[in-house]
Protein backbone atom coordinates (compact mmCIF):
# COMPACT_ATOMS: atom_id res chain seq x y z
CA UNK A 1 0.00 0.00 0.00
CA UNK A 2 1.34 3.45 -0.92
CA UNK A 3 1.48 5.80 2.04
CA UNK A 4 -0.82 8.83 1.82
CA UNK A 5 2.08 11.30 2.22
CA UNK A 6 3.94 9.59 -0.64
CA UNK A 7 0.90 9.99 -2.93
CA UNK A 8 0.64 13.65 -1.99
CA UNK A 9 4.35 14.22 -2.65
CA UNK A 10 4.09 12.56 -6.06
CA UNK A 11 1.02 14.64 -6.92
CA UNK A 12 2.74 17.86 -5.83
CA UNK A 13 5.91 17.06 -7.81
CA UNK A 14 3.87 16.28 -10.90
CA UNK A 15 2.13 19.61 -10.49
CA UNK A 16 5.48 21.40 -10.28
CA UNK A 17 6.67 19.68 -13.44
CA UNK A 18 3.50 20.59 -15.30
CA UNK A 19 3.86 24.18 -14.14
CA UNK A 20 7.39 24.18 -15.51
CA UNK A 21 6.14 22.88 -18.86
CA UNK A 22 3.17 25.21 -19.34
CA UNK A 23 4.02 28.30 -17.31
CA UNK A 24 7.75 28.55 -18.06
CA UNK A 25 8.34 28.23 -21.83
CA UNK A 26 11.95 29.45 -21.35
CA UNK A 27 12.74 26.46 -19.12
CA UNK A 28 14.50 24.50 -21.87
CA UNK A 29 16.79 27.47 -22.40
CA UNK A 30 17.79 27.58 -18.72
CA UNK A 31 18.76 23.92 -18.44
CA UNK A 32 19.97 21.39 -20.99
CA UNK A 33 19.07 17.71 -20.73
CA UNK A 34 21.83 15.87 -18.89
CA UNK A 35 22.45 12.17 -19.30
CA UNK A 36 25.28 9.65 -18.89
CA UNK A 37 28.45 10.79 -20.66
CA UNK A 38 27.75 14.53 -20.43
CA UNK A 39 30.16 16.81 -18.58
CA UNK A 40 30.52 20.45 -17.62
CA UNK A 41 29.84 23.02 -14.93
CA UNK A 42 26.10 22.35 -15.10
CA UNK A 43 26.80 18.73 -14.10
CA UNK A 44 28.78 19.98 -11.08
CA UNK A 45 25.95 22.36 -10.15
CA UNK A 46 23.44 19.52 -10.39
CA UNK A 47 25.56 17.23 -8.20
CA UNK A 48 26.14 20.02 -5.69
CA UNK A 49 22.40 20.62 -5.39
CA UNK A 50 21.78 16.88 -5.06
CA UNK A 51 24.41 16.80 -2.30
CA UNK A 52 22.43 19.51 -0.50
CA UNK A 53 19.33 17.35 -0.90
CA UNK A 54 21.11 14.30 0.54
CA UNK A 55 21.55 12.24 -2.63
CA UNK A 56 25.37 12.49 -2.63
CA UNK A 57 27.43 11.80 0.49
CA UNK A 58 30.31 14.20 -0.20
CA UNK A 59 31.31 17.09 -2.43
CA UNK A 60 34.20 15.14 -3.97
CA UNK A 61 32.70 14.45 -7.37
CA UNK A 62 33.81 14.87 -10.96
CA UNK A 63 32.22 17.04 -13.65
CA UNK A 64 31.05 13.94 -15.52
CA UNK A 65 27.49 12.60 -15.55
CA UNK A 66 28.61 9.05 -14.85
CA UNK A 67 26.88 5.83 -13.81
CA UNK A 68 26.87 6.91 -10.16
CA UNK A 69 25.07 10.11 -11.15
CA UNK A 70 22.50 8.09 -13.08
CA UNK A 71 21.80 5.94 -10.02
CA UNK A 72 21.50 8.98 -7.71
CA UNK A 73 19.13 10.71 -10.13
CA UNK A 74 17.02 7.53 -10.22
CA UNK A 75 16.90 7.59 -6.41
CA UNK A 76 15.72 11.19 -6.52
CA UNK A 77 13.12 10.37 -9.16
CA UNK A 78 11.83 7.45 -7.10
CA UNK A 79 11.69 9.56 -3.96
CA UNK A 80 9.69 12.19 -5.83
CA UNK A 81 7.30 9.71 -7.47
CA UNK A 82 8.67 10.16 -10.99
CA UNK A 83 9.72 7.87 -13.81
CA UNK A 84 13.15 6.41 -12.96
CA UNK A 85 15.24 6.78 -16.11
CA UNK A 86 18.26 8.56 -14.61
CA UNK A 87 18.02 11.47 -17.08
CA UNK A 88 18.01 15.04 -15.77
CA UNK A 89 15.63 16.81 -18.12
CA UNK A 90 15.16 20.60 -17.88
CA UNK A 91 11.87 19.97 -16.08
CA UNK A 92 13.51 17.64 -13.54
CA UNK A 93 16.32 20.14 -12.92
CA UNK A 94 13.72 22.87 -12.33
CA UNK A 95 12.25 20.64 -9.62
CA UNK A 96 15.66 19.81 -8.14
CA UNK A 97 16.58 23.48 -7.81
CA UNK A 98 13.20 24.38 -6.32
CA UNK A 99 12.02 24.09 -2.73
CA UNK A 100 9.51 21.40 -3.74
CA UNK A 101 12.03 18.58 -4.25
CA UNK A 102 11.83 15.81 -1.64
CA UNK A 103 15.01 15.39 0.40
CA UNK A 104 16.80 12.07 0.76
CA UNK A 105 16.70 11.16 4.43
CA UNK A 106 20.19 10.37 5.76
CA UNK A 107 20.92 6.70 6.32
CA UNK A 108 23.02 5.39 9.19
CA UNK A 109 26.64 4.87 8.26
CA UNK A 110 27.51 1.17 8.02
CA UNK A 111 30.09 -0.26 10.35
CA UNK A 112 33.63 0.05 9.03
CA UNK A 113 34.73 -2.94 6.99
CA UNK A 114 38.04 -4.33 8.27
CA UNK A 115 40.88 -4.03 5.82
CA UNK A 116 42.26 -7.32 4.50
CA UNK A 117 44.69 -8.94 6.90
CA UNK A 118 48.01 -8.71 5.09
CA UNK A 119 50.60 -9.39 7.78
CA UNK A 120 52.87 -12.32 6.95
CA UNK A 121 51.17 -12.81 3.56
CA UNK A 122 53.40 -13.14 0.51
CA UNK A 123 52.55 -11.35 -2.74
CA UNK A 124 52.00 -14.62 -4.59
CA UNK A 125 49.68 -15.95 -1.91
CA UNK A 126 47.61 -12.84 -1.29
CA UNK A 127 43.89 -13.28 -1.87
CA UNK A 128 43.42 -10.47 -4.35
CA UNK A 129 39.98 -9.80 -5.84
CA UNK A 130 38.94 -10.57 -9.38
CA UNK A 131 39.14 -7.56 -11.69
CA UNK A 132 38.00 -6.83 -15.22
CA UNK A 133 40.34 -6.56 -18.20
CA UNK A 134 41.15 -2.96 -17.28
CA UNK A 135 42.04 -3.89 -13.72
CA UNK A 136 38.95 -2.56 -11.92
CA UNK A 137 36.45 -4.22 -9.61
CA UNK A 138 32.86 -4.85 -10.62
CA UNK A 139 30.44 -1.94 -10.26
CA UNK A 140 29.23 -1.58 -6.69
CA UNK A 141 32.03 -3.67 -5.14
CA UNK A 142 33.69 -2.42 -1.95
CA UNK A 143 37.27 -1.16 -2.43
CA UNK A 144 40.06 -3.63 -1.74
CA UNK A 145 42.92 -2.22 0.37
CA UNK A 146 46.25 -3.98 0.89
CA UNK A 147 48.97 -2.58 3.14
CA UNK A 148 52.16 -4.41 4.06
CA UNK A 149 55.12 -2.16 4.90
CA UNK A 150 57.37 -5.12 5.71
CA UNK A 151 56.73 -6.57 2.28
CA UNK A 152 56.92 -3.17 0.61
CA UNK A 153 53.55 -3.48 -1.13
CA UNK A 154 50.44 -1.34 -0.97
CA UNK A 155 47.35 -1.48 -3.17
CA UNK A 156 43.93 0.08 -3.60
CA UNK A 157 41.48 -1.40 -6.10
CA UNK A 158 37.90 -0.24 -6.70
CA UNK A 159 35.46 0.02 -9.62
CA UNK A 160 37.16 3.33 -10.51
CA UNK A 161 40.80 3.09 -9.39
CA UNK A 162 43.67 0.62 -9.45
CA UNK A 163 46.80 1.67 -7.55
CA UNK A 164 49.78 -0.48 -6.66
CA UNK A 165 52.85 0.80 -4.82
CA UNK A 166 56.01 -1.28 -4.61
CA UNK A 167 59.16 -0.45 -2.69
CA UNK A 168 62.54 -1.43 -4.10
CA UNK A 169 66.13 -1.19 -2.89
CA UNK A 170 69.46 -1.50 -4.69
CA UNK A 171 72.15 -1.74 -2.04
CA UNK A 172 74.92 -1.65 -4.65
CA UNK A 173 74.14 2.00 -5.40
CA UNK A 174 72.51 2.81 -2.04
CA UNK A 175 69.10 3.67 -3.40
CA UNK A 176 65.58 2.97 -2.15
CA UNK A 177 62.60 3.97 -4.28
CA UNK A 178 58.86 3.48 -4.72
CA UNK A 179 57.09 2.71 -7.99
CA UNK A 180 53.43 3.74 -7.96
CA UNK A 181 51.30 2.52 -10.85
CA UNK A 182 47.98 4.31 -11.30
CA UNK A 183 45.05 3.32 -13.52
CA UNK A 184 41.88 5.42 -13.53
CA UNK A 185 38.62 5.05 -15.39
CA UNK A 186 36.73 7.94 -16.98
CA UNK A 187 35.02 8.83 -13.69
CA UNK A 188 38.25 9.78 -11.94
CA UNK A 189 41.15 12.04 -12.85
CA UNK A 190 44.35 13.21 -11.20
CA UNK A 191 43.47 16.11 -8.93
CA UNK A 192 45.41 19.20 -7.89
CA UNK A 193 45.07 19.42 -4.10
CA UNK A 194 45.75 23.01 -3.13
CA UNK A 195 46.19 24.86 0.13
CA UNK A 196 44.05 27.77 -0.99
CA UNK A 197 42.10 28.66 -4.07
CA UNK A 198 43.19 32.31 -3.76
CA UNK A 199 46.54 32.35 -1.97
CA UNK A 200 48.82 30.13 -4.04
CA UNK A 201 51.85 31.09 -1.95
CA UNK A 202 50.42 29.64 1.26
CA UNK A 203 52.12 26.58 2.74
CA UNK A 204 50.80 23.72 4.83
CA UNK A 205 51.98 20.28 5.79
CA UNK A 206 50.72 17.47 3.53
CA UNK A 207 48.41 16.17 6.25
CA UNK A 208 46.81 19.60 6.59
CA UNK A 209 46.17 19.79 2.86
CA UNK A 210 44.59 16.33 2.80
CA UNK A 211 42.29 17.35 5.65
CA UNK A 212 40.53 19.68 3.19
CA UNK A 213 39.50 16.77 1.00
CA UNK A 214 37.61 13.52 1.53
CA UNK A 215 38.40 10.06 0.19
CA UNK A 216 42.01 10.80 -0.84
CA UNK A 217 43.58 7.47 -1.73
CA UNK A 218 46.96 8.67 -2.98
CA UNK A 219 48.87 11.96 -2.93
CA UNK A 220 52.38 12.98 -3.98
CA UNK A 221 54.52 16.05 -4.61
CA UNK A 222 53.58 18.52 -7.33
CA UNK A 223 55.66 21.31 -8.89
CA UNK A 224 55.87 23.47 -5.70
CA UNK A 225 54.99 26.56 -7.73
CA UNK A 226 53.78 28.30 -4.56
CA UNK A 227 57.38 28.63 -3.41
CA UNK A 228 58.29 30.52 -6.55
CA UNK A 229 55.21 32.71 -6.14
CA UNK A 230 56.02 33.61 -2.57
CA UNK A 231 59.80 33.83 -2.45
CA UNK A 232 60.90 34.56 -5.98
CA UNK A 233 58.00 36.77 -7.01
CA UNK A 234 58.29 35.94 -10.69
CA UNK A 235 58.64 33.09 -13.15
CA UNK A 236 56.33 30.62 -11.44
CA UNK A 237 55.96 28.83 -14.76
CA UNK A 238 52.77 28.45 -16.77
CA UNK A 239 50.41 27.05 -14.16
CA UNK A 240 46.87 25.85 -14.79
CA UNK A 241 44.80 24.21 -12.09
CA UNK A 242 41.35 22.72 -12.67
CA UNK A 243 40.97 24.62 -15.94
CA UNK A 244 41.90 27.99 -14.41
CA UNK A 245 45.04 29.99 -15.22
CA UNK A 246 47.02 30.53 -12.00
CA UNK A 247 50.33 31.89 -13.34
CA UNK A 248 51.76 32.77 -16.75
CA UNK A 249 55.28 34.08 -16.13
CA UNK A 250 57.93 31.67 -17.36
CA UNK A 251 61.51 31.57 -18.64
CA UNK A 252 62.94 31.02 -22.10
CA UNK A 253 63.69 27.46 -23.08
CA UNK A 254 67.34 28.46 -23.54
CA UNK A 255 67.56 29.68 -19.94
CA UNK A 256 70.01 27.97 -17.57
CA UNK A 257 67.62 28.47 -14.65
CA UNK A 258 66.75 25.51 -12.45
CA UNK A 259 64.15 24.25 -12.40
CA UNK A 260 63.78 24.89 -16.14
CA UNK A 261 59.99 25.23 -15.70
CA UNK A 262 59.30 22.71 -18.46
CA UNK A 263 55.68 21.66 -18.65
CA UNK A 264 53.71 18.46 -18.19
CA UNK A 265 50.16 19.11 -19.43
CA UNK A 266 47.21 16.96 -18.34
CA UNK A 267 44.36 16.80 -20.86
CA UNK A 268 40.65 16.16 -20.31
CA UNK A 269 40.94 12.65 -21.76
CA UNK A 270 43.59 11.71 -19.18
CA UNK A 271 46.54 11.93 -21.57
CA UNK A 272 49.74 13.85 -20.82
CA UNK A 273 52.26 15.70 -22.95
CA UNK A 274 55.53 17.50 -22.16
CA UNK A 275 56.45 20.91 -23.54
CA UNK A 276 59.28 23.43 -23.37
CA UNK A 277 58.86 26.17 -20.80
CA UNK A 278 57.79 28.81 -23.35
CA UNK A 279 56.41 26.58 -26.11
CA UNK A 280 52.76 27.45 -25.45
CA UNK A 281 50.85 30.18 -23.65
CA UNK A 282 48.39 29.41 -20.88
CA UNK A 283 45.50 30.33 -23.17
CA UNK A 284 46.80 28.00 -25.87
CA UNK A 285 46.92 25.14 -23.37
CA UNK A 286 43.30 25.76 -22.39
CA UNK A 287 42.25 25.89 -26.03
CA UNK A 288 43.94 22.49 -26.51
CA UNK A 289 41.80 20.95 -23.75
CA UNK A 290 44.40 21.02 -20.94
CA UNK A 291 42.98 20.96 -17.41
CA UNK A 292 46.22 21.18 -15.41
CA UNK A 293 49.87 22.00 -16.06
CA UNK A 294 52.84 21.25 -13.83
CA UNK A 295 55.96 23.35 -14.31
CA UNK A 296 59.25 21.96 -13.04
CA UNK A 297 61.58 19.70 -14.99
CA UNK A 298 63.70 18.62 -16.56
CA UNK A 299 61.67 16.62 -19.05
CA UNK A 300 62.75 12.99 -18.65
CA UNK A 301 60.94 11.23 -21.52
CA UNK A 302 59.29 12.83 -24.53
CA UNK A 303 57.55 11.05 -27.42
CA UNK A 304 58.75 7.69 -26.10
CA UNK A 305 62.44 8.65 -25.94
CA UNK A 306 64.77 9.90 -23.22
CA UNK A 307 65.51 13.57 -23.70
CA UNK A 308 69.14 13.88 -24.85
CA UNK A 309 69.86 16.88 -22.63
CA UNK A 310 69.21 14.76 -19.53
CA UNK A 311 72.80 13.55 -19.88
CA UNK A 312 74.12 17.09 -19.59
CA UNK A 313 73.10 17.17 -15.91
CA UNK A 314 75.57 16.17 -13.20
CA UNK A 315 75.21 12.40 -12.70
CA UNK A 316 76.64 12.63 -9.20
CA UNK A 317 73.86 14.98 -8.06
CA UNK A 318 71.58 12.56 -6.23
CA UNK A 319 68.60 13.79 -4.26
CA UNK A 320 65.17 12.72 -3.02
CA UNK A 321 63.04 13.07 -6.14
CA UNK A 322 59.50 12.68 -7.48
CA UNK A 323 58.71 12.08 -11.15
CA UNK A 324 55.51 11.30 -12.99
CA UNK A 325 55.10 9.60 -16.35
CA UNK A 326 52.26 8.54 -18.62
CA UNK A 327 52.14 4.95 -19.88
CA UNK A 328 48.85 5.59 -21.70
CA UNK A 329 45.89 7.94 -21.13
CA UNK A 330 44.68 7.43 -17.53
CA UNK A 331 47.63 5.10 -16.83
CA UNK A 332 50.49 6.71 -14.95
CA UNK A 333 53.71 5.88 -13.11
CA UNK A 334 55.09 7.85 -10.18
CA UNK A 335 58.70 7.32 -9.07
CA UNK A 336 59.63 8.43 -5.57
CA UNK A 337 63.36 8.19 -4.77
CA UNK A 338 64.41 8.27 -1.12
CA UNK A 339 67.51 10.33 -0.42
CA UNK A 340 69.73 12.02 2.18
CA UNK A 341 69.93 8.81 4.19
CA UNK A 342 72.79 6.47 4.95
CA UNK A 343 71.19 3.60 3.03
CA UNK A 344 69.70 5.73 0.21
CA UNK A 345 71.52 8.64 -1.37
CA UNK A 346 68.77 9.65 -3.79
CA UNK A 347 68.47 9.46 -7.58
CA UNK A 348 69.94 11.35 -10.51
CA UNK A 349 67.86 12.67 -13.40
CA UNK A 350 69.47 10.08 -15.66
CA UNK A 351 68.34 7.26 -13.37
CA UNK A 352 64.77 8.60 -13.31
CA UNK A 353 64.63 8.92 -17.10
CA UNK A 354 66.01 5.44 -17.72
CA UNK A 355 63.65 3.90 -15.18
CA UNK A 356 60.65 5.70 -16.69
CA UNK A 357 61.53 4.43 -20.16
CA UNK A 358 62.11 0.91 -18.83
CA UNK A 359 58.62 0.92 -17.30
CA UNK A 360 56.96 2.04 -20.52
CA UNK A 361 56.45 5.78 -19.98
CA UNK A 362 56.12 7.78 -23.20
CA UNK A 363 56.04 11.19 -21.46
CA UNK A 364 57.63 12.00 -18.09
CA UNK A 365 58.66 15.02 -16.04
CA UNK A 366 60.71 15.48 -12.90
CA UNK A 367 58.65 17.16 -10.17
CA UNK A 368 59.59 18.75 -6.86
CA UNK A 369 62.04 16.81 -4.73
CA UNK A 370 64.31 17.38 -1.74
CA UNK A 371 62.82 17.45 1.72
CA UNK A 372 59.34 18.28 0.38
CA UNK A 373 59.24 14.98 -1.51
CA UNK A 374 56.08 13.15 -0.35
CA UNK A 375 54.32 9.90 -1.18
CA UNK A 376 51.11 9.41 0.81
CA UNK A 377 48.86 6.35 0.68
CA UNK A 378 45.64 6.26 2.72
CA UNK A 379 46.96 9.14 4.87
CA UNK A 380 50.28 7.40 5.58
CA UNK A 381 53.55 9.02 4.51
CA UNK A 382 55.45 6.10 2.97
CA UNK A 383 58.79 7.64 1.99
CA UNK A 384 59.73 8.77 5.51
CA UNK A 385 60.41 6.73 8.66
CA UNK A 386 57.24 6.00 10.63
CA UNK A 387 58.64 7.86 13.65
CA UNK A 388 59.45 11.05 11.72
CA UNK A 389 58.48 14.12 13.71
CA UNK A 390 55.81 16.41 12.29
CA UNK A 391 58.15 19.38 12.64
CA UNK A 392 60.62 17.63 10.32
CA UNK A 393 58.11 17.36 7.47
CA UNK A 394 58.44 20.31 5.09
CA UNK A 395 55.49 22.54 4.31
CA UNK A 396 54.22 22.51 0.72
CA UNK A 397 51.84 24.56 -1.43
CA UNK A 398 49.99 21.61 -2.94
CA UNK A 399 49.92 17.95 -3.90
CA UNK A 400 48.72 15.81 -6.78
CA UNK A 401 46.10 13.34 -5.65
CA UNK A 402 43.72 10.55 -6.54
CA UNK A 403 40.31 10.81 -4.89
CA UNK A 404 37.57 8.18 -4.87
CA UNK A 405 34.87 10.39 -6.34
CA UNK A 406 31.12 9.82 -6.49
Amino acid sequence: MIHKSTRLAAFFCAAVLLAGLFLCPALAEEYRTLREGDSGQDVIRLKTRMYELGYFKSLNFSDTYNQTTVERVKQLQKKNGLKQDGIATPELQALIFSDACVFQAPTPKPAATPKPQTAAVQTEGASWPEVDEQGFLAEGAEPFVYENAAEGLWAYISPNIHIEIRRYEDTSIKLMWFETSIALNERVKLRSLRVSEKKSGTFRQPADILAKYENVVLAFSDDFYGYRTRYEGKHEGIIIRDGQIVAESTVKASSKKFPPLEILALFEDGSMKTFESDEKTAREYLDMGVTDTFAFGPILVQNGEIRADIYTYDKTRREPRTAIGMIAPRQYLVLTAVGRRTNSKGASFQWLAEKMLEKGAVEALNLDGGNTCSLIFMNKLLNRPENVQKKDIRYVSGLIGVIEEE
